[in-house]
């Protein structure tokens, strides 16, 4: 049976992939998002809608980046360790493929692109750097305890060696009394 980790990470690979194509393809289809946030019909060159054109490219764009700077984090593979919050970003992930669908075939406002990006973007993207800074946190108690343990055993090998000598000295001096008193005693005849 696969692993947990082995199942979780292609999923969320791909729900990233997909929703970076919907945030592309969204952005493409900009000018249909733009004529319904837009009350009334403007041409192409006015100022109204310039700025709508740019606000829906600002949100693509941030939303592209929150999705590959998250890619590349995932690229560590410090996230595997943290299987629960890999399925709370699937399911962000999922439903924001969803609900980029959703814009795309219902043509809601251009303002909406902000929110998604804001829910499905930034949310996952800050889970997993609450992710790294958990992993990079655990690690540096991890390395503090190996290197307690360490100290711990450098001092316990000290000890026993100096213990070791110890019981050395002891028996050569115990030795040396024994040889003495044995060198010193006459045969006594019976």
């Amino acid at each position: 049976m696969a692993s947990v980790s082995s199942v979780i990470m292609p999923i969320k690979f791909l729900l990233m992939m997909m929703e970076f194509l919907l945030v592309i393809f969204a952005a493409a289809t900009r000018e249909e998002f733009i004529h319904e946030g837009i009350s009334s019909i403007y041409d192409f060159d006015s100022d109204v809608y310039k700025e709508a054109d740019r606000s829906v490219l600002a949100a693509s764009l941030i939303f592209i980046i929150l999705l590959f700077s998250e890619f590349f984090t995932l690229i560590f593979g410090v996230s595997l360790l943290f299987n629960k919050v890999n399925v709370v970003q699937i399911v962000f992930h999922f439903i924001g493929c969803l609900a980029l669908i959703w814009q795309i075939l219902d043509r809601n406002q251009y303002r909406t692109m902000w929110s998604l990006m804001a829910f499905f973007g930034f949310i996952p993207f800050a889970m997993e750097i609450g992710v790294l800074f958990a992993a990079c946190t655990k690690y540096k108690v991890i390395s503090n305890v190996e290197q307690l343990q360490r100290q711990q055993e450098r001092e316990a090998t000290r000890r026993r060696e100096e213990y070791e000598r110890k019981q050395q000295e002891i028996a050569k001096l115990t030795m040396g009394a024994t040889q003495s008193k044995a060198a010193g005693a006459i045969p006594q005849p019976i």
